[in-house]
């Protein structure tokens, strides 16, 4: 999460920077502020977190696809050999 997107999430739970008001948190601010900004840091993580292994998920399956396509090519291509070979005849006793 870069820097800019913490700060639009502070901005929407209410935290705005005062001025020359500092705490132990260098900001001033209500404690149910910091709740809701740590409520949506939280949300955003999960969102992110959930798009990532749905990405990871997505590039296993593509790959494993393509593995088992690359195993069993000699075979496929020869049941497609085999349905053309059907294909003609019926093509040849609709003739």
């Amino acid at each position: 999460m870069t820097k800019e997107e913490i700060i639009e999430l502070a901005e929407k739970a209410g935290i705005i920077p005062l001025e020359n008001a500092t705490n132990a948190l260098g900001k001033s601010v209500p404690l149910n502020w910091l709740i809701e900004f740590a409520k949506l840091v939280r949300a955003d993580y999960g969102k992110l977190h959930a798009s990532l292994w749905l990405k990871r998920i997505d590039d296993a399956v593509k790959k494993e696809r393509e593995r088992i396509k690359e195993q069993n090519a000699l075979e496929i291509e020869k049941i497609n050999a085999y349905i053309k070979q059907l294909e003609d005849k019926l093509k040849e006793q609709d003739a």
